[in-house]
């Protein structure tokens, strides 16, 4: 089995735990591989208000972020009942987008290593719009 060696220069992030729940796996108990953006998509909603972003805020606004791109290195297999370390990270923010990046580790060894695009729209027009400003100076202070 080859190894792998990934160079993160990432600042601030927040840390959740997350234990893989027997139905996202398969028959021998091994993580079915989409189910990654079941637990990153969780995480994220636990790290938002550790940043100053309340649920509410997030998704309850006349602004959405859905999901514009995803990459994902699966690197290990996830298996059920363990409980992973998810490191969230805000980067690469810009007038309208985020990028949020996700590493997943057990015992410091990275399993999954997800980045996700989210831009911002109007949800009535589903049409890109500026990224509150609010949400602007927090990703910003995020990644100076």
């Amino acid at each position: 089995m080859p190894s792998y060696v990934i160079q993160v220069h990432l600042r601030v992030m927040v840390k959740v735990q997350k234990r893989v729940p027997f139905d996202l796996c398969d028959p021998v108990g091994i993580m079915f591989y989409g189910s990654i953006h079941r637990l990153t998509h969780q995480a994220l909603e636990e790290a938002l208000p550790q940043i100053g972003i309340t649920w509410q805020e997030w998704f309850s606004s006349n602004q959405g972020a859905p999901v514009r791109k995803v990459e994902c290195d699966y690197l290990k297999p996830m298996k059920g009942n363990e409980v992973y370390d998810i490191e969230v990270h805000f980067v690469n923010p810009t007038d309208s987008s985020i990028t949020v990046h996700y590493l997943v580790k057990k015992d410091n060894v990275i399993h999954c290593d997800v980045k996700v695009v989210k831009v911002f729209v109007d949800r009535h027009k589903m049409a890109k719009v500026l990224m509150p400003d609010k949400y602007k100076k927090i990703f910003n202070s995020l990644n100076k």
